[in-house]
């Protein structure tokens, strides 16, 4: 009796074992693992190599990291939940859209994601009401902003630029090299923000969400985003011409070769794949150029 006890025991795991593989799979990525991990690792790194004599435990740093992830992580989902009609044309593939988990599931997710942001920035009262502040842009961003054009845009590039000034609440001494990830993060988000926006521009026409490149065109759309490319590509020249020589000066011109491909391949791109590809070429280019910024910071 015991042993076809444990045969049937071990049927039944054998059973459930897929089911639960593809709830994990698809519950990362609704929170867009990928996404969260980089930020993580970004944090990791402009602490280690961009505070002073910042004596937090290591206990403060996860603390102060899985806030940030938590709060990010309950924003990706709550956006998801806001754009179901929007990814049901755009996006099918996309665990909602595709029926991984229910709108009411993934409310749920998204809140016990705030919460936990806000459960471990509980250790700073600066760092809980940035927290705060964050979670309730996010929710705004996905009932109202994301369809409001730039400043749905704009709200990203700032959320992003506060993901970094929440070491600034934590530590008092901080490398300048902190302000210029700053700004580099807010700008390539800007603009990533405008690539996809172009990229979902039929969806969200469909969908009556009156993003940029539906109010005013893709053509016009395109040269807003281009400004923006050539705003990040003086900001590049700027920092080279702040560097006295040496390897870091030729890192932020490469940097800034690299984005003017960009936007001449930004002004070429015609198709909803163009775009797509776009937005991930982006995402390079923004690791690239926080890698720079860290080296400037030890380089210095």
């Amino acid at each position: 009796m015991k042993e076809t006890g444990g045969s049937v025991q071990a049927a039944l795991l054998l059973y459930l074992y897929p089911s639960y593989t593809r709830i994990v799979a698809a519950f990362f990525r609704l929170v867009r693992l990928s996404n969260l991990l980089l930020l993580a690792v970004s944090l990791l790194a402009a602490y280690w190599l961009l505070v002073g004599n910042c004596a937090l435990s290591p206990f403060a740093v996860v603390g102060w990291v899985m806030a940030v992830v938590c709060t990010a992580a309950g924003g990706y989902v709550i956006n998801d939940c806001a754009d179901l009609t929007i990814d049901c044309i755009n996006k099918p593939q996309r665990p909602l859209p595709a029926g991984k988990f229910s709108v009411h599931q993934a409310i749920v997710i998204a809140i016990a994601l705030f919460i936990s942001g806000l459960l471990f920035s509980l250790m700073n009262q600066r760092l809980l009401w940035l927290t705060m502040g964050s979670a309730l842009a996010l929710i705004a961003y996905a009932r109202k902003l994301k369809c409001t054009p730039v400043i749905g845009n704009l709200t990203v590039a700032l959320l992003s630029a506060a993901s970094f000034f929440s070491l600034r609440l934590l530590c008092n001494e901080v490398n300048n090299a902190l302000y210029e990830l700053m700004v580099f993060a807010g700008l390539t988000h800007f603009l990533r923000e405008q690539v996809k926006c172009l990229e979902d521009a039929e969806g969200d026409r469909l969908a009556n969400c009156r993003t940029l490149p539906v109010v005013l065109g893709v053509p016009a759309a395109k040269r807003v985003a281009s400004a923006t490319a050539l705003l990040i590509i003086a900001a590049c020249g700027a920092m080279a011409a702040m560097k006295e020589g040496g390897l870091i000066m030729f890192a932020w011109l490469f940097l800034s070769a690299l984005f003017c491909i960009f936007a001449w391949q930004l002004q070429s791109a015609k198709a909803v794949n163009h775009f797509a590809a776009l937005a991930t070429r982006l995402k390079l280019l923004m690791i690239v150029g926080m890698a720079v910024v860290l080296w400037g910071a030890v380089y210095q």
